[in-house]
């Protein structure tokens, strides 16, 4: 484990922060490559990923000041600390979501092809974000012993006195094969919105399952027998089904878009 990739000065560089702001730069790079391939302007396709990383990140703290309120009513000035951390996936996803309709909106750009060229950068952002939690050490798995068949990928995280499943890694690769999902199918003529909603499905199944194995706090979800993700992740399955219904007819197009 290796929380803090590097000391510059009395400056620390937390491995998930470095994981993030790869995975935003990628986000970045991605849009503007196929934004101009579609007809759309190197800027404005940085502007929309500003927008969409922004609020992501405001959301993404929100949501975990929610989850550790205690921990902020006496300190509530720590609420803008991000460097100790303390970010949730889903209402950062939320968030960026949030933002990006906005944008989208304000400047009449389409809302499909848009949601679905952001949703592959997203995914392997997400990506090299769970490796940013193995390196710091946070959303840790289930104890497992010598004698469990999965014992061989056993980590013995720093602060534990437990071997523990690396539940952090399996997330990730789990992730790759659907963002290696999602770039086939933004690569085929395909109806526009499919990309962004087999994602948000995807990964709400995805995390329904994982939090199984999952042994940090995980709370509840509305007193039901399941965590606040797996609710999370059952809502995200229905929404997934809802914008599957609502996709628009037309499929993707090597056009502008700005003329559909």
């Amino acid at each position: 484990m290796k929380p803090v990739l590097l000391n510059i000065g009395d400056f620390q560089v937390q491995s998930y922060g470095a994981m993030a702001a790869i995975g935003f730069l990628i986000a970045v790079i991605w849009c503007s490559y196929n934004g101009q391939k579609k007809g759309y302007p190197r800027n404005q396709m940085i502007d929309f990923c500003i927008a969409c990383i922004l609020a992501a990140i405001i959301g993404a703290r929100i949501g975990y000041v929610i989850v550790e309120w205690p921990s902020y009513i006496n300190n509530p000035l720590d609420i803008l600390n991000v460097r100790q951390g303390g970010l949730v996936w889903y209402t950062g996803l939320i968030g960026g979501f949030v933002g990006g309709t906005f944008y989208v909106r304000w400047k009449k750009l389409d809302f499909w092809w848009m949601a679905d060229t952001i949703m592959v950068s997203v995914c392997f952002s997400h990506v090299l974000g769970r490796i940013g939690c193995y390196l710091y050490g946070c959303c840790y798995g289930m104890a497992i012993e010598s004698s469990h068949s999965l014992y061989w990928m056993a980590v013995r995280f720093p602060g534990h006195t437990v071997d523990r499943l690396p539940i952090q890694l399996i997330s990730s690769f789990s992730l790759l094969i659907i963002c290696f999902v999602l770039i086939y199918l933004y690569s085929k003529n395909i109806r526009r919105g499919t990309v962004f909603v087999f994602y948000i499905g995807g990964y709400g199944l995805l995390r329904c399952i994982l939090e199984f194995f999952r042994a940090d706090p995980r709370g509840e979800f509305l007193s039901l027998p399941i965590s606040t993700s797996q609710g999370i992740g059952i809502l995200a399955i229905l929404s997934a089904i809802g914008l599957y219904l609502l996709r628009p007819t037309e499929k993707q197009t090597t056009e502008s878009p700005m003329s559909l």
